[in-house]
């Protein structure tokens, strides 16, 4: 397929000239209101000149397929060619968004071991629904050496059974708990707001909703769309993943391809005996911003299941060490840090309200006390969080290294353990500040490729040598030809 110059599908043009011409419709929206027709004949030619160039772009770049390599060429004024070697691709991906439903295409987005273009694709072609899998079929069978057809993917079961009940507690607990109580505090507010804010005057409870809805609603439907109908499963070494119900979105990678996997427990999750699973692949264009999903939040047997059917190497039953005794007082000292910088942030509030003349602001005697009351309330209640944080960091983080493997388990509120392979590692830092480094405590930071680029793990306070012992080995594996990703198993 694609032996020939192939152009992606018009309807490409058509979506991206629609999305331009919204944009000057939002824009317009005002002129309209102030009759400045100039400026919205203005909006109508930025479409216009929008949908020429978005033209000949379309016209213009032709991709095909070679014995050896899928190419991408540009040819108008300037002439660009990419080329794909098929031993360089990491994953074949099929996406299918709102437009591609409605025109019957499909978009192949094609990776490779990239960090520097690990945010987007580096050939992505349109084509008809038909076609797009063909054409995945067809390179997944030159990456991967599978007969694989996307016409018996349903044949294939999922590794465990996901229900769309699971998306959905995704969607509400599967984000930062953070994250989460800040949303219900706007909620609270906006409440409040509808208590005992008069009917004329609603800014207050607009602005509070506007912030509930960014914060926690838009993300939640958004995460609940994503991930509806999500199945994973493994043929050979290759494994696959499909969800969506807007946008359809299928990829596939090697095992091989995984350098971490996350067991990601948020606390709500951590109530319900819950868990989520994540990994860094370099190559899979999962988003942008996230790292790929292995698995939404199911129970823990179930993360246990898939994790002995699909990631069996990364399975790693030793619970890990607890910091020593002494790594209390760098945690502590974070704490009193952040006390000392938030006791000069409200320096001049507390003396403005204590001594200042609040009725030249038009402040009643009636709402001065509260206003005092919360004043310093505020400022006592972010210290106890410092405190508890710095508690619960002590406690909540272990590490644990092993023979061909070592564990981060971090966080505070929200739990997350890490297992790494010293053949993935890129850069290991050992990180101390003076008040840790008197005591003979470090932290550990490992870098290495993922899907966004580049993740770092950082463990917390534990002994120096303990800690590059990590870097030791990584060292070890170099000089004695172990570390080569290309010849591991995993």
């Amino acid at each position: 397929m694609l032996e020939t110059p192939t152009r992606n599908h018009p309807t490409v043009v058509l979506s991206r000239i629609f999305a331009v011409a919204i944009i000057m419709a939002m824009v317009s929206i005002g002129y309209i209101a102030e009759a400045q027709y100039e400026l919205i004949l203005s909006s109508v030619a930025i479409v216009a000149v929008s949908a020429v160039v978005l033209t000949i772009f379309w016209a213009r770049t032709m991709i095909y397929a070679t014995d050896s390599e899928l190419v991408s060429e540009f040819n108008f004024i300037m002439h660009k060619m990419k080329a794909v070697p098929y031993s360089k691709i990491a994953s074949v991906n099929v996406v299918r968004t709102f437009f591609n439903r409605i025109f019957g295409t499909a978009t192949v987005q094609v990776n490779i071991n990239s960090s520097i273009n690990a945010a987007r694709p580096e050939i992505a072609i349109c084509l008809k629904n038909d076609m797009a899998n063909q054409l995945r079929n067809e390179l997944s069978a030159r990456i991967y050496g599978l007969n694989y057809s996307s016409e018996n993917e349903q044949v294939y079961e999922s590794s465990i059974n996901l229900t769309n009940r699971d998306a959905i507690l995704h969607g509400l607990f599967g984000t930062s708990s953070w994250l989460f109580i800040s949303s219900m505090f706007f909620a609270a507010l906006s409440v409040v707001f509808i208590l005992f804010e008069s009917a004329g005057d609603m800014k207050g409870l607009i602005s509070t909703s506007l912030l509930f809805a960014a914060s926690f609603i838009i993300p939640m439907v958004a995460l609940i769309i994503r991930y509806y109908n999500f199945r994973v499963y493994r043929l050979g070494d290759t494994i696959y993943l499909q969800h969506g119900a807007i946008q359809l979105y299928k990829t596939s990678f090697k095992v091989n391809k995984i350098n971490s996997v996350r067991i990601k427990r948020t606390f709500f999750a951590r109530l319900m005996n819950k868990a989520c699973l994540e990994v860094d692949v370099v190559g899979i264009n999962a988003t942008q911003d996230t790292t790929p999903v292995l698995c939404i939040l199911t129970s823990m047997d179930n993360i246990d299941r898939l994790m002995r059917e699909v990631v069996p190497d990364f399975i790693y039953e030793n619970e890990g060490m607890r910091q020593p005794g002494r790594a209390a007082i760098p945690w502590l000292m974070r704490a009193m840090w952040a006390t000392i910088l938030t006791a000069l942030v409200y320096a001049y509030p507390v003396w403005f309200v204590f001594k200042g003349d609040l009725s030249s602001i038009g402040l009643v005697d009636w709402v001065i006390n509260p206003l005092r009351m919360v004043t310093i309330g505020s400022f006592l209640f972010l210290v106890l969080i410092y405190f508890g944080a710095a508690h619960l960091g002590f406690n909540n983080n272990r590490l644990d290294i092993g023979d061909d493997m070592f564990m981060f388990e971090t966080g505070i509120i929200d739990k997350v353990r890490t297992v790494m392979q010293y053949d993935r590692a890129q850069i290991v830092d050992v990180v101390a500040w003076p008040s840790a480094r008197r005591l003979g405590l470090a932290r550990c930071k490992v870098s290495m490729l993922s899907s966004s680029g580049h993740s770092v793990s950082t463990s917390g306070y534990y002994p120096v040598e303990e800690l590059e012992t990590i870097g030791d080995e990584v060292l070890e594996r170099i000089k004695d030809g172990r570390y080569d990703y290309k010849k591991s198993t995993f």
